[in-house]
């Protein structure tokens, strides 16, 4: 062998050893921002994620969403091809078909590539998409806000002007600036500190409640799920997953997004407050079918 060969084959080895190897993310390990809403067209038409078919997300500065949920709302037909291990959306006249754990993907039969791969979250079974992806693919427009933690997506169906999608933008921020009407929900105030036992019962219609000194364990009594958000200190809105049957924490899950039969506040759940005598915690809490249905404080 010459030694051009030689230096040739030497160059390629060491070329070879030295290109970085990218593992595949383990998107079941990632932390999770939950604090993301979605809307189509306007802030009065804001897509509802059921319990059980998956929540939308924020994970390494990437904002994902249910796939059938938001195909679905978009007016699209989905179907799941198992042998490929891919999704497809069928709607506006448009085909989207995507690959799960790949970053090509087509639109109308045309390859194109991503620059990430949508994945299924084995702790669900849901897959999930970057939206862009999905919403472009089918002709629609889509745009993003973001405040603080919140993330806002808007998916525009009805060719919108720039200034129009800004407006619609601006509103649906808005929203979480703006105090709710308590309407008919109950005042409830519980001083936990005048528990004389380890523990005592209070017992409403929807809720059995034990109370503690310094901790609350709120349990339905109607076998419903619903939406616990406290307001005056967001921190305790954010648990580690354990708190959803997990063997061990994987990230942070938003309380304030998921609807639930029974919540535990106390200083083993992960919350980032320590619980002690003299906090006070203020409630709101919303029945499945959005309405608030009690403002409720614990006097710790």
């Amino acid at each position: 062998m010459n030694k051009i060969k030689i230096i040739g084959l030497l160059t390629l080895l060491c070329f070879v050893c030295t290109v970085p190897a990218f593992a595949a993310v383990n998107w079941d390990n990632e932390p999770k921002n939950y604090d993301v809403r979605v809307f189509i067209d306007s802030k009065d038409n804001e897509v509802t994620f059921p319990a059980d078919m998956g929540k939308p997300f924020i994970a390494k500065d990437r904002t994902f969403v249910p796939y059938r949920i938001l195909a679905e709302k978009l007016g699209a037909a989905v179907d799941w091809d198992n042998a490929q291990r891919k999704v497809t959306a069928k709607g506006n006249n448009n085909t989207v078909e995507l690959f799960i754990g790949n970053q090509s993907y087509k639109v109308n039969g045309a390859a194109k590539v991503m620059d990430v791969e949508p994945f299924i979250l084995s702790a669900e079974s849901r897959t999930y998409i970057p939206a862009r992806y999905l919403v472009e693919g089918l002709d629609y427009q889509i745009d993003f806000a973001q405040d603080g933690k919140a993330m806002y997506i808007v998916s525009f169906t009805k060719g919108q002007a720039e200034a129009e999608r800004k407006a619609v933008l601006d509103e649906v921020k808005n929203l979480n600036t703006q105090k709710p009407d308590p309407g008919d929900a109950k005042q409830v105030t519980i001083d936990c500190h005048k528990v004389k036992e380890k523990y005592e019962t209070i017992n409403y219609p929807e809720f059995e409640i034990s109370v503690a000194p310094t901790a609350v364990y709120i349990e339905s009594n109607d076998n419903k799920k619903y939406r616990f958000i406290c307001t005056n200190y967001p921190e305790m809105n954010t648990c580690l997953s354990w708190e959803f049957g997990n063997p061990k924490p994987v990230g942070e899950r938003r309380l304030d997004n998921v609807y639930q039969r029974d919540l535990s506040i106390n200083n083993g759940a992960g919350f980032g407050i320590e619980l002690k005598r003299g906090i006070t915690l203020e409630y709101d809490i919303y029945d499945e079918a959005g309405a608030k249905i009690y403002e409720m404080t614990f006097n710790m």
